[in-house]
């Protein structure tokens, strides 16, 4: 090969390279794609509302106000601030059944992004479907939230990293499916009828972005 080619075919790998290194770096707007329906990303790049992991809480509240919304405190439904541990993202503090919550780190930053289903909240809250974040949702991920199903799980995200199935109630049974490469954690229920012993269905209670760890490479040999 002369030195000419040698250039050119150098010049095209490296494009191929940056050009990926694009993908796995841009933000990921999850009202604007299908989240689920795309391979190699983690919660890092993924943005709710404007909001993103690891930002500050002056600029969660900067990315609110764009869009008229605010953050407040979960506990007491005043105005979010340094000492909040969890936060509701609404237009105004009388408004429950947030359908997004965000939880402040030790350092002050946010290191989870909740987002509800369109039916109803892990505190039993009704939603407002005219609110609701899972309403701009397309494609995969639109479906994941208003048809979820676990094949639908499988099939979209694979297997997780661990499942809990311990948190359970007289009338609720619940299960958290945790993906640590993608910084996911899905949380179900099943309902217990009334005169059955069986629960219903398993129902989409939330997602939550936390941030991704790695996952130990299984060797050659070990399933």
């Amino acid at each position: 090969m002369n030195s000419h080619l040698r250039f050119h075919c150098t010049l095209f790998a490296a494009l191929l390279v940056f050009g990926s290194a694009r993908v796995l770096t841009r933000t990921l707007d999850i009202a604007r794609v299908d989240l689920f329906s795309l391979k190699g990303w983690n919660s890092r790049q993924v943005s709710v509302i404007g909001l993103q992991l690891g930002m500050t809480l002056k600029e969660a509240k900067d990315a609110l106000s764009e869009r008229g919304l605010k953050l407040y405190d979960m506990a007491d439904r005043t105005a979010c601030g340094p000492t909040s541990g969890f936060c509701n993202v609404s237009k105004e503090a009388t408004q429950g059944g947030a359908d997004v919550t965000v939880q402040f780190g030790k350092r002050g930053r946010i290191s989870m992004i909740d987002v509800g289903s369109p039916s109803i909240n892990p505190m039993g809250y009704h939603r407002n479907p005219a609110r609701i974040t899972a309403n701009s949702f397309k494609g995969e991920t639109r479906r994941f939230f208003f048809h979820y199903s676990d094949e639908l799980r499988l099939k979209l995200l694979g297997r997780p990293d661990r499942v809990a199935k311990n948190l359970t109630t007289d009338a609720i049974q619940a299960q958290r499916y945790t993906y640590d490469h993608l910084g996911l954690v899905i949380y179900t229920n099943r309902y217990l009828r009334d005169g059955m012993k069986r629960p219903s269905a398993p129902a989409l209670s939330s997602i939550e972005f936390v941030m991704p760890k790695a996952v130990p490479q299984k060797k050659p040999g070990h399933e």
